[in-house]
C-alpha cells in the first residue's frame, strides 16, 4: 500500500501480486477501499469476466437442498 497526496485528500493505491506478477492495482480514498477494488480487479484478471460489486451489507448464502 502507497499514498499520495496530503493527509485531509490521501489517496490510497493497493497492488495485488502473485507468484511476482502484478494482477491489479487500484486506487482509493481509504485503505479499504483500494484494496477492494484491487481484489475485485485481481479476480477480474484471473476468471476472465466482471464481477458484481460487493457491498458492506452483501452476503452470499448456500441453500440447503432439504429446503
Amino acid at each position: 500500500v502507497t499514498t499520495k497526496g496530503p493527509d485531509h485528500k490521501k489517496l490510497f493505491i493497493v497492488k495485488v501480486s502473485s507468484q511476482n506478477q502484478i494482477l491489479a492495482t487500484a486506487k482509493g480514498i481509504s485503505k479499504k477501499e483500494a484494496e477492494q477494488k484491487a481484489a475485485q480487479k485481481a479476480m477480474k484478471n484471473l476468471i476472465g469476466r466482471k464481477l458484481r460489486t460487493l457491498t458492506d451489507d452483501t452476503f452470499l448464502m448456500r441453500r440447503n437442498r432439504d429446503d
